[in-house]
């Protein structure tokens, strides 16, 4: 069904894509006052507080938040097939793509290819809807800067999700107007839903190639 593939990866409209001194030195008090009071208070003000500011904390900033990953997972991976005539619309899409779990894991990234635009994207993982077959509620996501450049990119998420064999989940990309559309030219469909108001309302279900891949927390 490439038509409804189209319409909602255009969406409505788009097109396209110390101080150091110590304290001072202390003045020489050259009053010979035989108290001999010669003031070596072995206070000495050196300022030997350990504290050098080499500053241990080995937080190097990688904000990974949910440790190692190992691609575990995903639809339609390659790099070099991608449907470069689509793009990415709006106002405000959510695009949901279903998956069940095909094995006990542990999702702590996701990834999609995308590009020709920039600004920040954002992945989760939504509760499915068995009811009405569409995502629910947001179980855990995370979110990017992204690059123009067409490519794999994506995001950690805020938690770990595990699921259990038989599982099913929705991937939910937020992405920014005009990007570069996460479709393969032609393989694996997948059954997805798109949402104009933050997912009150899906419409779909459609089926199509979308890509993306699936980290694990390892």
């Amino acid at each position: 069904m490439l038509l409804p593939i189209v319409w909602l990866a255009l969406g409505v409209g788009c097109d396209g894509k110390s101080d150091d001194s110590v304290g001072g030195k202390d003045e020489a008090d050259t009053d010979t006052d035989t108290d001999s009071d010669t003031d070596t208070d072995t206070d000495s003000d050196t300022d030997t507080d350990t504290d050098s500011d080499t500053d241990t904390d080995t937080d190097t900033d990688t904000d990974t938040g949910t440790g190692k990953m190992v691609e575990c997972g995903g639809l339609n991976t390659g790099a070099k097939t991608y449907y470069d005539a689509s793009s990415m619309g709006g106002p405000d899409l959510l695009l949901g793509m279903s998956y069940t779990a095909t094995a006990d894991e542990e999702i702590g990234r996701i990834e999609v290819f995308t590009g020709e635009a920039s600004g920040t994207n954002s992945v989760a993982l939504w509760v499915d809807d068995p009811a009405s077959g569409s995502p629910d509620s947001v179980i855990s996501s995370g979110e990017w800067k992204m690059s123009s450049t067409d490519g794999w990119q994506g995001a950690d998420l805020d938690d770990c999700v595990k699921l259990t064999k038989g599982d099913t989940v929705w991937i939910v990309w937020a992405p920014i107007n005009g990007s570069q559309s996460s479709l393969e030219e032609a393989g694996d469909d997948v059954t997805y839903r798109g949402s104009f108001d933050g997912g009150a309302k899906w419409n779909g279900p459609f089926t199509g190639p979308w890509k993306y891949k699936l980290f694990c927390c390892d």
